[in-house]
C-alpha cells in the first residue's frame, strides 16, 4: 500500500476531529440508559444447561425423547434471549442428530 495514501487519509481523518464544525456539535455528558430485562438473569443458563445435559443423556442413552426434550429447553433459552443463531443452529443439530441417529452404522 502507498505510504502517501496513508498519510493523506490520516490527515483527512484529523482535519475532520479538528474541524469548526466537529468543535460545535460536542455532546453532552454520557448518559447510560439501562433497559429492564423481564427475565431473571439465571433463566437463560439454566434452560441451556438444562437442555445440553438432556441432549448428553439422549445422545448417550440412545433416547429420541431426551434429545427432543433437550432441544425443546434450548430452544425456549434462545427464545427468551432472542437468540437467532442459537435457535437455527439448535435445530440443525438436532435434524442431523435425528436424520443420523436413525440410520444403522
Amino acid at each position: 500500500m502507498d505510504v502517501s495514501l496513508i498519510a493523506h487519509a490520516a490527515r483527512m481523518i484529523q482535519d475532520a476531529v479538528c474541524s469548526p464544525a466537529a468543535v460545535e456539535t460536542r455532546a453532552g455528558p454520557a448518559a447510560a440508559i439501562i433497559l429492564a430485562d423481564p427475565m431473571p438473569l439465571w433463566l437463560f443458563p439454566a434452560l441451556f444447561l438444562a437442555g445440553m445435559l438432556s441432549q448428553a443423556a439422549g445422545l448417550f442413552l440412545h433416547r429420541r425423547s431426551a434429545l427432543i426434550s433437550g432441544t425443546v429447553l434450548v430452544l425456549t433459552a434462545a427464545a427468551l434471549d432472542r437468540d437467532l443463531t442459537l435457535a437455527v443452529g439448535q435445530i440443525l443439530a438436532t435434524a442431523g442428530l435425528l436424520y443420523c441417529g436413525g440410520r444403522p452404522g
